[in-house]
């Protein structure tokens, strides 16, 4: 009896020391290099290659493969989190775990901006206002409207809702009111459309519970506002009626803040919304892997002889492009990051409004606008 419950024993333990290794040459094989790893909310590591730094970067990519792929890795990194979750104790402090299921992100001291208490940083001011001042020159020069929108925080739309309730919006100024102060200053036409969002929430979900982004209704809300802005400076064109929009939901689905959370313990239903009969619209893509950040721009084409929309958006900027593209004739939609800008995109086309977009936290950030025959300004 003995010697069955030793070999037992052995089988076991060869079978759990060889798992892992297992896995790992599964994982490698399914996962794709463009894989997003949830908790760190980061690519995978991508196989080694040799290169000019030989063995000893080629060890330490090697290294980084290794460690992204481990078998059972998101398993366990999420068998971690739960505990923590369990024990009450914070797994990633980047994440504010709101009432009714509500996620909200804490980076960059969104928390103390949200309450009054960031510190002015004027240089930091200063970069944004003279970027935003050289891309409405640029425009200008190409005959194109300029517009400047900076999409709300989740917060500054749902926290008195849904915030913890020892954490309070404090009365104090935020980036964002010193960036608006300093643009009208300066002429440069720009909107934040907080106050759309708070009244359209309460008929529709403008922002994901469990994701930092808005939802295609706060999307449509915050393209109204964008359309209305455009039409005060004498841009006239057809705003998409709410009645050509549709919405299903999703469900189960997790954001971004859950893998940021590093359990799967939130789940929500997405709303999805959608345009009914968009008409003939021609979708492409234009590599840029030379540029700051190399996302592929997207070039949406309704009727080649309307008007051209170029829209330097972040994350958020996706969610509007539909509803744009029920307006202008064309939408072209560049990418930029935190504030960093190729402002190559206004030689390629010839747009005749330029909206630049940006979310309220990136403003922490320092803007950078760059040019193919120009150096960095910031």
């Amino acid at each position: 009896m003995k010697k069955w419950r030793d070999t037992l024993l052995a089988v076991l333990f060869i079978i759990g020391i060889s798992l892992p290794g297992v896995l790992h040459g599964v994982t490698s094989l399914t996962r794709s290099t463009s894989d997003r790893l949830g908790a760190e909310n980061r690519l995978a590591a991508p196989p080694p290659q040799w290169t000019a730094g030989g063995l000893r970067a080629y060890t330490e990519g090697l290294n980084q493969w290794m460690s992204d792929h481990f078998g059972l890795r998101a398993s366990l990194i999420d068998l971690y989190g739960s505990l923590q979750d369990d024990l009450g104790l914070t797994f990633n402090q980047e994440v504010i775990e709101g009432q009714d299921g509500w996620l909200f992100l804490n980076h960059g001291g969104m928390l103390e901006d949200y309450q009054g208490r960031a510190p002015h940083d004027a240089s930091t001011l200063a970069s944004w206002v003279e970027g935003l001042d050289r891309l409405s020159a640029l425009s200008a020069a190409k005959d194109a409207s300029f517009l400047v929108m900076i999409a709300p925080n989740k917060q500054s739309i749902y926290g008195a809702d849904y915030f913890p309730p020892f954490l309070q919006e404090g009365a104090g100024s935020r980036r964002v009111d010193h960036l608006l102060a300093a643009l009208e200053t300066e002429g440069i036409p720009a909107i934040y459309p907080a106050e759309d969002l708070r009244s359209a929430r309460g008929q529709h979900q403008a922002y994901f519970r469990t994701d930092t982004h808005w939802t295609g209704w706060g999307a449509y809300t915050a393209y109204r506002a964008a359309m209305s802005a455009m039409q005060k400076t004498g841009f006239d064109l057809a705003i998409l009626p709410e009645d050509r929009l549709a919405m299903r939901l999703e469900r189960d689905k997790l954001g971004d803040l859950v893998a940021l959370l590093g359990h799967g313990r939130y789940t929500e239903d997405r709303p999805i919304w959608s345009v009914m009969d968009p008409g003939p619209v021609r979708t492409s893509k234009v590599d840029r892997p030379n540029s700051a950040l190399p996302i592929p721009t997207r070039i949406m084409v309704r009727d080649p002889g309307g008007p051209t929309l170029l829209i330097i958006g972040d994350s958020f900027s996706p969610f509007m492009a539909e509803y744009f593209a029920q307006s202008f004739g064309t939408v072209v939609l560049f990418r930029h990051e935190a504030g960093v800008v190729d402002l190559s995109e206004l030689e390629e086309f010839q747009p005749d409004v330029v909206l630049f977009e940006v979310v309220e936290r990136m403003l922490v950030n320092r803007a950078a606008m760059t040019s193919p025959d120009g150096p960095q300004t910031d």
